[in-house]
């Protein structure tokens, strides 16, 4: 099992697929829908980023947190943007409908990491304050489900209580906070195939075979929608009751 930490902070492994090839397909967001959301009559909308409920593209987003398992797991140590400290690395393998941002594995403490990053302007983003990822199988032989346990839910119950722990997340874009950020918890609700790179194996993922294991996802996952050209800070916090508190503040220098 592992722990990782999404966009922010995580206390379980976090899986990326390969350049993000099986990512769902879908169109980007338009300046009308950017201008719609950034509107105070729209009332409730969730400002800068969709509603915890929805499906961005039409695609629900335990998928999408998938894909950004994937992703992660599928780009080699060397550059992956999850270790990296200033951001040079954050669209590694990262292509689609979709942009991901990387987050950083759990420092177990306090923690401030400043990156900066180029990404497509109008482009949805997807980003993950604190989250987990479970697979199978581990080099410990005792790793595995009970008699008459499904896979799912052994690799489920293994990563819940780390993701219970974390009782805030604050996401501030250009110094706008969203709201209700505690919603936006997203938890699989089957297995799915993640393949590892090896070289992931001592640094990320010990459990890691480099061919298709079955994985669990839960933890935090929030869509942005597509930033205006220019320049913007992104500012993601993930605190959990272990001790975590994890802040990743981003310049994002978004192009056409």
């Amino acid at each position: 099992m592992k722990a990782l930490p999404i966009a922010l902070l995580t206390s379980t492994v976090l899986p990326f697929a390969p350049a993000c090839t099986d990512a769902p397909v879908g169109v980007e967001s338009s300046d009308a829908e950017l201008a719609a959301v950034s509107d105070p009559a729209v009332g409730a909308a969730p400002l800068f980023a969709y509603d915890a409920e929805a499906a961005p593209l039409g695609v629900d987003m335990t998928l999408w947190a998938q894909s950004w398992w994937k992703w992660i797991y599928g780009v080699p140590a060397a550059h992956n943007p999850i270790f990296d400290a200033t951001g040079a690395d954050c669209s590694a393998g990262d292509r689609g409908p979709v942009f991901f941002l990387a987050s950083v594995v759990d420092p177990g403490g306090a923690a401030t990491i400043h990156r900066r990053c180029t990404v497509p302007a109008h482009r949805p983003i997807l980003i993950s304050p604190s989250a987990s990822l479970n697979d199978f199988p581990c080099p410990d032989r005792t790793f595995r489900p009970e008699p008459g346990q499904s896979m799912f839910g052994f690799l489920a119950a293994g990563i819940a209580p780390l993701v219970n722990s974390v009782d805030l997340i604050d996401v501030t874009l250009d110094g706008v906070a969203l709201p209700g950020t505690l919603a936006y918890r997203v938890t699989s609700r089957r297995t799915f195939a993640i393949t590892g790179d090896p070289s992931l194996a001592t640094r990320l993922d010990g459990c890691i075979t480099g061919t298709p294991q079955p994985a669990v996802s839960d933890g935090y996952f929030t869509m942005l929608r597509g930033l205006s050209a220019g320049s913007h800070e992104l500012v993601i916090r993930a605190h959990d009751l272990r001790g975590t508190d994890v802040t990743i503040d981003w310049t994002l220098a978004a192009v056409r």
